[in-house]
């Protein structure tokens, strides 16, 4: 079922290409060719509007990318976040770089065999362009076109390759334009999307080799403030496991791009033409090694002096940032500072409370002359209280007792306001419910 709310007026021939279901329409399956234009292929079995809808993603993303390296957003090649296992079935996020020149050699090369489809010579450097963009996202989509070369290749396969990689061209850069974090919502959409699945031209809308979802850091959750698209494989164990915060496996240098401003601390020597660093900091923090020892790495607020580390990494070489820190040196119990009643003394009740006066700030001044003058100033500031209703709103939606909403709780004895409560009440479970 497609959704109501996407609107195309420039170019109507691409509202067969998504596809809008889940809850409030917030999954997307994109694909260049829908099941009634099958019917429709060349006489070589390729969808002509298949073929023109990715080349007019590849024109279009290349003009987005020349917008971006006006800004002075973007330089010679983009990141992309995707989800990857280690050879010891640990799963993190990594951040990859992609070569922008792979977005103008994929469409001229396509381009090029558009205009002589009787030589299959002319897709496969395409196939293989797309290929290699494939295999940033998964090493295993990276062998697709791997033939060969005196096999000739399969056009509809090769098409299906091009059409993904173009989808992944395109929808990774609208994520590093947004530094991957915060919402995925086109103009054109009343909410935001959860998931994107990139289906190229596979007919199968529950076979998309790849999908972005959002998902969340470890310890950097704190520095991006957000939940990051990331490129993932649909049938990947740690998203049916349902874990949803990784560490994230990234060079300096690729953080520094994507996050930056970003200063790197550094050591007066060079290794192989890179810098020798100490730390990284970035996003109002400082990303370090833990110890001497440790091959983890962990962002926290604020600066920090290194100058007496003895431990470095290269500026190219990717760290593994995730690690928790624990403050070893604090001679303090947690778990018996909470049961001493001194303790208790000074938590507050987060419920509901009265407007209270607060004392902030007390001024004493004096005069000294024929006469001695002192003056003491205090200066009260007033809290507002939270009432039962309050309480009862700021709660999340699962926890929202609903006979509360229906309770005479501080109502007037009047029909015209008993009326007006009750219909406010079912306006708001309307709207909280939709």
């Amino acid at each position: 079922m497609f959704s109501n709310s996407f609107v195309v007026q420039s170019n109507p021939e691409w509202i067969s290409c998504v596809k809008f279901d889940g809850i409030a329409n917030s999954i997307a399956r994109i694909r260049y060719c829908s099941p009634e234009e099958d019917s429709e292929d060349g006489p070589d079995g390729v969808s002509e509007r298949a073929l023109l809808r990715t080349l007019s993603a590849l024109d279009r993303v290349s003009t987005a990318v020349g917008l971006l390296q006006q800004s002075g957003l973007c330089c010679d090649s983009f990141t992309i976040l995707r989800l990857i296992q280690s050879e010891n079935n640990v799963t993190y996020i990594e951040l990859c770089p992609i070569d922008i020149a792979l977005i103008e050699r994929l469409r001229s090369e396509l381009q090029r065999w558009s205009e002589n489809r009787k030589n299959h010579d002319f897709l496969r450097p395409a196939t293989m362009i797309a290929s290699r963009v494939l295999g940033v996202v998964n090493e295993g989509l990276g062998g697709i076109a791997s033939l060969p070369p005196r096999l000739p290749l399969d056009q509809v396969a090769s098409l299906h390759t091009c059409a993904l990689a173009a989808q992944v061209l395109t929808l990774g850069l609208v994520s590093y334009a947004q530094a991957h974090s915060g919402y995925l919502h086109p103009e054109f959409l009343v909410e935001p999307l959860s998931e994107v699945h990139l289906l190229g031209n596979a007919g199968d809308a529950d076979c998309a080799p790849i999908m972005v979802k959002f998902l969340d850091f470890t310890c950097l959750r704190d520095m991006v403030r957000d939940s990051v698209l990331v490129f993932c494989v649909k049938d990947d164990k740690a998203l049916s496991q349902g874990k949803t915060s990784f560490d994230l496996l990234a060079s300096p240098e690729d953080l520094a791009d994507t996050w930056s401003p970003a200063r790197f601390v550094t050591d007066t020597s060079m290794s192989d033409g890179y810098a020798k660093l100490y730390a990284v900091e970035v996003g109002g923090g400082t990303i370090h090694r833990i110890d001497g020892t440790s091959r983890k790495f962990h962002w926290s607020l604020g600066s920090k002096r290194y100058c007496t580390s003895k431990t470095t990494f290269n500026s190219n070489e990717k760290i593994l940032i995730g690690a928790i820190t624990v403050n070893d040196n604090c001679p303090l119990d947690e778990t018996q500072s909470w049961r001493d009643p001194a303790t208790n003394a000074y938590i507050r009740h987060l419920g509901t409370r009265e407007a209270t006066w607060e004392l902030r700030e007390k001024q004493v001044g004096g005069q000294a002359g024929q006469y001695a003058v002192l003056a003491f100033n205090a200066t009260y500031i007033k809290q507002d209280g939270v009432t039962l209703k309050q309480q009862q709103l700021m709660l999340p939606f699962n926890e929202i007792d609903l006979a509360f909403l229906n309770s005479t709780c501080g109502l007037q004895i009047s029909c015209t306001y008993i009326f007006s409560a009750i219909f406010s009440c079912l306006k708001f479970v309307a709207i909280r419910s939709q």
